[in-house]
């Protein structure tokens, strides 16, 4: 996502093939816009290639995003003038995704964009020629199956009907979402909902623009383009009103037929020559069969009677529930043919009502799987966020006791086979949740964060397939985040340690970028003579000679003497007091068992038992006086200078209120922790993922310390080995100014917006002028796990 060419095999042949020009203009893109996010092209010049542009997609391995990747190529090619387009077999490499599944999203991407204007061919090049018999099945199956002017072919005309100006009128079984058609109706709903999956980001881009705007009241529709893995150029979305019984049933048909020729008749200005429409107002509408019918005959033959040389050829009623087909086809067919004079009474209300059977005509309520609510426009971005999932009250009416058991037995097969929560355990960060909670709505899934055996839990609710996508997309993107800070802490500790420098035009030495600092560091140690120096964070390829200590640019030729120097940090000495490591180096770390006669023993020692009976939480009976076992030291040098230089970078941050002491540096604080955490605690520090897992997170997503260790006592949980003995840390924490916590804070608020939006409190406290409970480390590093001391109670 940085697009450095050099980070993957086939992206490297390209940027050799095209000359320094390509990794320049790519390194200029995200210097100026920052790095891509997850389903994002980047077009460039093609350079010494032999095509015009190049495009840079960066995608997660979900099938929809790398359909939404093709399908946003093809249109950024067809924008250029592009004539054609070449793409590998995307996903089969790193991402490691079946032949199968690449195939299948690469194509339904291909054929799945809007018509282009410019491109004429797409050639799908397969380097592993394992893989070419796959894609050249499925490309067979989608081209077989499109119809590429998107004309809908009825599969049974017996019982068409054909309008006074021509236009056939066809009722078949299926799914208006998945119809192969120029047009496309759709009521806002769960089939909406569908839809707005399936045609992916450019659609869905589309709406939040157009609904506010084009959707005021029941009667009017938003005008969509198709895309993503819709079959149709447009998609009209409309909204009519519920059945209300107050009105006449001439009302009531008018609710949905004034909207419907309103739909025909842009559709036939729009040049659409076939226009699938589904069954409309007989779901929880509330609409019976033959009202729905009858108003679309009303809108049929308005429409016919206007336009009287229509470019629309047919109109396909799609009726989802075979049950329902038999009653549409005779009575639309019935109407259409006989006119509207010939319609009986109203049938008798049925279907699902919403509140009380008896009476009453609340409009639905908001299903947690229906098409989600704008944000507010003042938000910080304009994303859609589904609501979060409330209680449906579902009333079945029927002729018989039998026929409401059948129709709730429907349902719950309907609900199972459609929709699914699905759990998903991961170390979250706090900072994560609410970019999983935005793209999970990109794909209406709602996200829930639980808590299962004192771990953090995400719980998905929606669609299988998007839950699925989301789950899938949550995973990738947890992984990619876990081996980034890995690579992160690496690049912190060797750059914190040593640094490399090169002898520039004017004879002085200057530090390589970290990137390639790492690079020959690594290669330093393993004892390597030479190492390659390319990366996008500097200006050349060169190769460094570790053995003469000199730098060969790879295109000039040119020598540069290098040097190593070990880095002199003032105050990030380790402290004297300090066993000497075994190993002798500065990458791992150790326990030191204190004597029980020192003084650095009984200071911990005091601390821990003098406090033992303070804020113990409420607890009932108060635990024993617990007896200490053994107190360890933790010396972790790695860690320690992380710590003391975010302890260096916080005071000269906070200088001015440490002088009017409205700030605290540090304390010396207590943690209680569960027993299998603790070696991860004292080889990486505090995890962030985890805040408030066992304590909640009363004062916000920090990681949480107590002044006394009473309060900490209960948080203590010995592991499954020493299930009588427990551990606790006495820490170094770093506080600068704090305010009061709130549970609802994944950061500590702004101290005054009027003066800066970015300067927030650095950590939050229970009782801020007299403070026993502290919520630090919002940010990596601000403490260290000075002491462990195991003890036991009785």
């Amino acid at each position: 996502n940085t697009l450095d060419l050099q980070a993957a095999q086939a992206s490297k042949v390209l940027a050799l093939r095209a000359g320094p020009g390509l990794q320049q203009e790519c390194s200029a893109y995200v210097n100026s816009r920052g790095s891509l996010k997850d389903g994002d092209v980047v077009i460039t010049k093609g350079y010494s290639l032999q095509c015009k542009h190049v495009l840079h997609a960066y995608h997660s391995r979900s099938k929809r995003r790398m359909e939404e990747i093709v399908s946003k190529c093809m249109q950024m090619a067809d924008d250029k003038g592009a004539r054609s387009i070449a793409f590998p077999a995307l996903g089969t490499g790193g991402l490691g995704m079946a032949d199968i599944d690449a195939a299948n999203a690469l194509f339904e991407g291909v054929y799945g964009s809007n018509n282009p204007t410019n491109l004429q061919e797409v050639v799908v090049v397969i380097f592993d020629s394992s893989k070419l018999s796959t894609y050249q099945q499925v490309e067979a199956s989608f081209s077989s199956s499109s119809s590429n002017g998107l004309v809908s072919h009825p599969t049974n005309t017996d019982t068409a009907v054909t309008l006074p100006n021509g236009v056939k009128v066809v009722v078949e079984q299926g799914n208006v979402a998945t119809e192969v058609s120029d047009a496309i109706v759709v009521p806002v709903g769960i089939v909406f909902n569908q839809v707005y999956q399936t045609g992916g980001q450019s659609l869905q881009s589309e709406w939040k623009t157009k609904y506010n705007s084009s959707v005021k009241s029941p009667s009017d529709f938003a005008e969509l383009s198709g895309g993503g893995g819709l079959k149709c150029k447009k998609v009209y979305v409309i909204a009519p009103a519920s059945y209300n019984s107050k009105l006449s049933a001439n009302q009531n048909e008018g609710n949905i037929s004034v909207v419907v020729e309103k739909v025909l008749m842009a559709a036939n200005q729009a040049n659409m020559s076939w226009i699938s429409i589904p069954t409309i107002g007989t779901g929880n509408l509330g609409y019976s069969n033959e009202d729905s019918a009858r108003a679309f005959a009303k809108a049929f033959t308005a429409f016919s009677s206007k336009v009287r040389q229509s470019h629309i050829q047919g109109i396909k009623v799609v009726v989802f529930e075979h049950s329902r087909l038999a009653t549409f086809e005779q009575e639309l067919g019935q109407i259409c043919r006989h006119g509207m004079s010939q319609r009986g009474p109203p049938a008798p209300r049925g279907g699902f009502t919403y509140g009380s059977p008896m009476g009453g005509t609340a409009p639905p309520h908001p299903s947690p799987y229906s098409p989600p609510a704008r944000k507010n426009v003042d938000d910080d971005y304009d994303e859609i966020i589904p609501e979060e999932p409330e209680s449906v009250s579902i009333s079945i009416v029927g002729g018989s006791q039998s026929d409401c058991n059948l129709a709730m037995t429907d349902l719950s097969e309907m609900i199972d086979e459609w929709c699914v929560e699905k759990p998903v355990k991961l170390d979250i960060d706090a900072d994560m949740v609410d970019i999983i909670r935005r793209e999970a709505a990109k794909l209406s899934v709602c996200v829930k964060v639980m808590m299962e055996n004192n771990k953090p839990k995400l719980l998905l609710a929606g669609m299988k397939d998007a839950v699925s996508d989301v789950k899938e997309e949550i995973t990738q993107h947890m992984s990619e985040m876990q081996e980034i800070r890995a690579r992160q802490r690496e690049e912190d500790d060797i750059c914190s340690q040593v640094q490399w420098l090169y002898e520039n035009d004017r004879k002085q030495f200057t530090p390589y970028p970290p990137e390639a600092i790492v690079i020959i560091e690594k290669a330093y140690q393993q004892k390597q003579k030479m190492v390659q120096l390319s990366v996008s964070s500097f200006s050349r390829e060169c190769t460094v000679n570790l053995e003469s200590n000199q730098e060969v640019d790879q295109h000039t030729g040119r020598t540069r003497r290098i040097q190593r120097e070990r880095k002199i940090v003032t105050g990030l000495e380790i402290p004297g007091h300090w066993a000497a490591h075994p190993s002798g180096t500065n990458y791992s770390h150790q326990l030191v068992l204190l004597d029980r006669s020192s003084s650095e023993y009984k200071d911990v020692a005091d601390r821990f038992l003098s406090t033992a009976d303070k804020n113990n939480c409420g607890l009932n009976p108060v635990p024993p006086q617990p007896n200490i076992v053994q107190i360890e030291r933790v010396q972790n040098p790695r860690m320690y200078h992380r710590y003391l230089q975010e302890r260096e970078a916080l005071r000269s941050k906070r200088a001015a209120q440490l002088d009017a002491k409205k700030a605290t540096l540090e304390l010396e604080l207590f943690h209680g922790t569960k027993g299998d955490v603790v070696e991860h605690i004292i080889s990486e520090g505090f995890n962030r993922s985890y805040a408030g897992v066992a304590v909640g997170k009363r004062l916000g997503a920090g990681v949480y310390f107590a002044k006394n260790s009473g309060y900490s006592l209960p948080y203590a949980v010995p592991d499954e080995k020493n299930q009588n003995r427990k551990k606790m840390f006495l820490c170094k924490v770093l506080l600068g100014m704090w305010t009061k916590g709130e549970e609802s804070m994944w950061e500590p608020p702004v101290i005054n917006p009027a003066v800066s939006r970015v300067d927030r409190y650095d950590s939050t406290v229970d009782h801020p002028p007299s403070p026993s409970i502290f919520a630090a480390c919002f940010r990596d590093n601000r403490a260290y796990p000075a002491y462990i001391i195991t003890y036991k109670h009785g």
